[in-house]
């Protein structure tokens, strides 16, 4: 809206309000600031719990217990054929376990080779695997194109590879059947 004035041969006019660009402008500058607040508030809180106690605690205990699952190993008689899958053995001090790889998880593991170095967190169970990583070939080099499986990619993968037997470690013992 406008307001004009005329006094004979001059005129004026004056805006009254803002322009529908000047509205839009502070709109947008508005909902900005509402975001970084939103935002401010979220972080406030998530470091609230991220750092208590009780939640450090948790991560602590939960990470010790990976670890206590978590082994490099060597591996051996590795047999994996790219339609029917096929199996490996996990060589490592104080584990030694044969998985089985089915048919539709063999795609993912075809780059593995005897002698090839290897880390692996089992489940809770131990009775399959939760994590596999590839870390280098038995000559010591990097593979090419290595296995790395997390935890996520193994249930987003539908992959299970669950251990077929383990073997004791004492020498002369049998294999026990699942």
């Amino acid at each position: 809206m406008r307001i004009r004035f005329r006094l004979g041969p001059f005129s004026t006019s004056q805006r009254l309000g803002r322009t529908q660009a000047q509205k839009r402008a502070a709109a947008k500058a508005a909902a900005g600031r509402r975001q970084a607040r939103n935002n401010a508030r979220a972080h406030r809180e998530w470091e609230r719990e991220y750092y208590d106690p009780a939640a450090v605690a948790a991560r602590e205990a939960a990470k010790a217990d990976q670890d206590s699952r978590t082994y490099r190993a060597v591996i051996s008689g590795c047999h994996i054929d790219p339609l029917k899958g096929g199996s490996f053995t996990i060589g490592a001090e104080s584990l030694d376990m044969i998985f089985n790889v089915a048919g539709n998880a063999a795609l993912h593991f075809l780059s593995l080779k005897n002698g090839d170095v290897v880390q692996v967190t089992l489940n809770p169970g131990k009775t399959g695997l939760e994590e596999f990583w590839q870390l280098s070939r038995a000559s010591g080099a990097r593979p090419r194109s290595p296995v790395e499986l997390s935890a996520a990619d193994m249930q987003w993968f539908g992959l299970t590879a669950e251990a077929s037997r383990e073997r004791s470690a004492e020498a002369g013992s049998q294999p026990e059947s699942p």
